[in-house]
């Protein structure tokens, strides 16, 4: 049987690698920034073809860190919206 303070170090393990509170903050920040960029005159393509990629790197720590079969399905949407609009990037100057 562990020890307690083993099991107590696990635990505290467990919740921080299921934490997502950063990931969904990057990715508010990533999503204003989108639209920062958006306003902009001038060649965007380039600039948002880099940032969808970001978002799609928190994408995959998010899922990578969701127990939740909903989230995960959530998050699978995502990235594919995420590869359809850099498709479309890159047809943007």
């Amino acid at each position: 049987m562990p020890e307690p303070e083993r099991l107590a170090q696990e635990a505290a393990l467990l919740v921080e690698k299921s934490n997502i509170a950063e990931e969904l903050e990057r990715l508010d920040v990533h999503l204003a920034h989108a639209g920062e960029i958006l306003e902009r005159p001038g060649a965007i393509g380039k600039r948002l073809d880099f940032l969808v990629q970001e978002m799609f790197r928190e994408l995959n720590t998010l899922s990578a860190k969701c127990r939740n079969s909903e989230m995960t399905g959530l998050c699978v949407d995502a990235k594919v919206l995420c590869e359809e609009l850099r498709e479309q990037l890159r047809n943007v100057e």
